[in-house]
């Protein structure tokens, strides 16, 4: 029988300056009940990102749910990813930005997990050709971004059943590309015809060791409308492990590292600036469009430009006069970051920039 890697992953988020009652609602319903149900299913090997704004309030809310993943990151069951701390679409901010976003995630990992990560979380999977050198210098092998990112650059449906290598000015970086048939599909579909959806993908492959890759928001497990029923309370994502389970055989689960680890790249690609479809509707095309539709958005994005480049030239000064002023500097660089939160900066249909909330608390860190 035709065999196929299952890269099974999930991103949550939730925005600075979000309800508490929010963050509160998104545990119960989604969160700690998918970790507890892949915790009792240690075979089955996943990806997991947390935004820094998320992993700092389960510690302070629930910080036994930290020791939950970490007890799934030493038993190997679970690869974590980093990205932008507080979340921000990576094009927009300088690479100074980029940079320590990133590197502050890292770190949050490497104390609370023991854990250097190799991967990362583009957000909103908004993609420009520069990136691969400033996510490299983050210390980042590889991402994942849509199927719709590959298709944009040229490489049929067909061949995007394993990962690509991408570069800028020599900075390597291998990028896999998320099914947006299993991302329309799980949870949505009956477990059953998930199943036949890998059956037909690895009799269809004529690459060795081809795979399928999910990492899509992990609200959609119990958050998103309707869907707490089906996935917890009907059992839809017990079933779909189970048959995980049962299917082992010719269904590996992995993560990427070890699906990397094990498999070549299937080739060198050039991926033009994109995001996924339903990104791209309502950007007509380009994440930037947001900046020119609407004013709002680019007042935030230029003041947050603004700070950002004072922040920096405090920052070259060889010798503070303090160390009191070096918390300062330490501090505003902590509220220039927040403020680079992205949900505040755009519209699609969860809301963002028409949720004063959210543009108020970029707004606060901005202006603290």
């Amino acid at each position: 029988m035709a065999k196929i890697t299952f890269l099974f992953g999930n991103h949550n988020h939730q925005p600075i300056g979000n309800f508490d009652s929010v963050f509160e609602e998104a545990y119960q319903k989604s969160y700690r009940p998918f970790f507890d149900i892949l915790f009792k299913h240690p075979a089955i090997h996943w990806n997991l990102h947390c935004t820094g704004i998320l992993w700092e309030w389960l510690e302070n809310h629930h910080p036994d749910t930290l020791d939950i993943v970490a007890a799934m990151v030493e038993r190997k069951q679970l690869e974590l990813l980093s990205g932008g701390f507080y979340e921000p679409i990576l094009p927009m901010i300088p690479n100074s930005d980029k940079i320590g976003q990133i590197k502050k995630l890292n770190q949050y990992l490497k104390n609370k997990f023991l854990y250097t990560p190799r991967g990362m979380w583009c957000a909103e999977r908004v993609w420009e050709p520069h990136l691969p050198q400033p996510l490299r210098e983050s210390d980042m092998e590889y991402t994942v971004l849509d199927d719709n990112h590959f298709t944009l650059s040229g490489l049929d449906e067909s061949k995007l059943r394993g990962y690509y290598k991408v570069e800028e000015l020599g900075f390597a970086l291998d990028i896999f590309p998320i099914s947006k048939e299993l991302r329309y599909a799980i949870p949505f579909k009956k477990p059953e015809e998930v199943i036949k959806i890998f059956k037909v993908a690895a009799d269809e492959s004529t690459i060795p060791n081809p795979c399928l890759t999910l990492m899509d928001d992990g609200e959609k497990f119990g958050l998103w409308p309707d869907t707490y029923k089906n996935v917890y309370t009907d059992g839809w994502l017990e079933t779909f492990i189970s048959l995980l389970e049962k299917n082992s055989s010719w269904i590996y689960t992995q993560t990427f590292s070890e699906y990397r680890c094990a498999t070549a790249p299937l080739g060198k690609t050039y991926i033009p600036c994109a995001s996924y479809s339903e990104m791209l509707e309502w950007s007509k095309g380009f994440w930037r469009n947001f900046l020119a539709k609407y004013p709002e958005s680019d007042w935030m994005h230029k003041k947050m430009l603004r700070l950002s480049k004072k922040v920096q030239n405090f920052k070259k000064i060889k010798k503070l006069p303090s160390k009191a002023v070096a918390q300062k500097l330490e501090e505003a660089q902590t509220k220039v970051w927040a403020g680079q939160c992205n949900c505040a900066y755009w519209h699609g249909i969860f809301g963002g920039l028409y949720l004063p909330v959210l543009r108020g608390a970029v707004y606060k860190n901005l202006i603290a």
